[in-house]
């Protein structure tokens, strides 16, 4: 049966509004995943949601992509006389936040679809996100490694370019706005940002792992 896919997958798009989840919590989301396959990998392949093939209940909606849908569903499904104003304006705060992140970090869609799969799948609020990257760097991060301060904050006392050596992950529940690491400081250990730390590690997991974190710190992604 030929049929128009663009016209589905627009259709398919506004859809995946309706059964988005965790959408006050930014301008991503995430939506159930009960659609045509097909429809789902093209999607994929055109930016607007992660890579549906997994074990996982639902898929992550790209900033582009939750922004459309919204766009597709009002178009096809919300009369425009009785049109929310209060969602207009959601909208706008959406696309400014989203013009502020591209300018900080391009969209990196590999990366993306190993955090919306790996890490914070099916984590449907900041506790479940937190805990996601929690355990996510806890089992990646090969050590004590290597890392050099990158910039100053002032919870910590490194400065940059400063060498220490990190070894193991702070408390979880000093993790819950920002991750954390202990590092050796002098006689004694301290907890640091890891956004604070270039890895110096040989290891490719950890590597990848203080990677991710850095890419979701510049992108402005919060849990």
């Amino acid at each position: 049966m030929k049929y128009d896919e663009d016209k589905v997958d627009e259709l398919t798009l506004a859809l995946l509004y309706l059964v988005a989840h965790s959408r006050e919590e930014g301008c991503g989301a995430r939506a159930w995943k009960g659609f045509d396959w097909d429809t789902l990998n093209r999607l994929h392949g055109k930016g607007f949601i992660s890579n549906p093939i997994g074990k996982a209940k639902s898929v992550g909606m790209t900033e582009e992509g939750f922004l459309k849908a919204k766009e597709l569903f009002e178009k096809h499904f919300i009369d425009n006389q009785h049109q929310d104003e209060s969602s207009k304006e959601s909208k706008t705060v959406c696309e400014k936040h989203l013009k502020i992140r591209h300018k900080r970090e391009r969209e990196q869609p590999e990366r993306e679809d190993r955090i919306l799969s790996e890490i914070v799948v099916d984590a449907y609020s900041d506790t479940e996100r937190a805990m996601g990257w929690y355990y996510y760097l806890q089992d990646k991060l090969q050590m004590p490694f290597t890392a050099r301060c990158r910039i100053t904050r002032s919870t910590s006392p490194l400065k940059p370019g400063q060498e220490v050596q990190v070894v193991g992950m702070a408390k979880e529940d000093e993790c819950m706005s920002e991750v954390f690491v202990l590092v050796k400081y002098g006689k004694t250990t301290l907890a640091v940002p890891l956004a604070q730390m270039d890895c110096l590690s040989e290891e490719e997991e950890t590597i990848q792992a203080v990677a991710d974190w850095h890419y979701w710190v510049a992108r402005g992604y919060e849990y």
